[in-house]
Formats: C-alpha cells, sequence, structure tokens
C-alpha cells in the first residue's frame, strides 16, 4: 500500500509541476516531490526515476521553445507559453541538481551492486 501511495504521490507532484507558475508554489512542490523520493525510493530507483524526469522534461522543453517560435512567427502572444517554458527550465535544473546529488552519493558508496 505504502509504494501505490508513493507512487500517486510522485505522480501528482509531476503534474502540478507541469501547470503551476507561481515562484512560492512551485518551491513547496519541489520540495515535496524530493521529500517523497527520499523517503520511499531506493537510491537506484531514485536515479532512475530522476533521469527519467530529466528526459521527459527535454522534451517538454523543446516542444514549447518550438511553440514560442511559432507562436512568435504569426504574431501571437507567446507570454503564457514563455511562463511554462521557465517553469519547466527551473523544474529540470531542481532535478538535475538533485540526480547529481544521488550520483555522488552513490560514488562515495563503499560497495556497490549493480545488476545487468
Amino acid at each position: 500500500m505504502d509504494r501505490f501511495i508513493h507512487s500517486q504521490n510522485l505522480r501528482r507532484y509531476s503534474d502540478l509541476l507541469r501547470s503551476e507558475t507561481d515562484a512560492a508554489k512551485r518551491a513547496a512542490l519541489h520540495a515535496q516531490l524530493i521529500q517523497e523520493e527520499d523517503r520511499f525510493g531506493a537510491r537506484e530507483e531514485r536515479l532512475d526515476n530522476a533521469r527519467n524526469h530529466i528526459e521527459e522534461l527535454g522534451v517538454r522543453i523543446a516542444r514549447q521553445e518550438a511553440l514560442i517560435r511559432v507562436l512568435k512567427g504569426n504574431g501571437y502572444d507567446s507570454t503564457a507559453a514563455e511562463q511554462l517554458h521557465a517553469a519547466w527550465c527551473e523544474t529540470l535544473a531542481v532535478v538535475e541538481r538533485y540526480r547529481q546529488t544521488l550520483e555522488i552519493d552513490s560514488e562515495s558508496w563503499p560497495i556497490r551492486q549493480r545488476w545487468v
């Protein structure tokens, strides 16, 4: 049951971060997302989740950049699209720092098992 709640919380925080543009709310969501990962995820699982989230954000950011170019090119207001782009870039930076922290922690372990 705890794993189910954990995965639902991760999904919920990630979904909320996709559309939230208020900086204070985003900071709280970032903290909740990382706290949830730290509480329930095994180190390798957390690394995999962070890597997957980074990949997904990269795709979203690229699509958003293309949309902004189209909007601007056609003379439309791109303010909302640019705000969402900035929010996703901020989330990407937070998740990349988190991934780096996990990788550093993993490297400092004296024994690491890798299942191939």
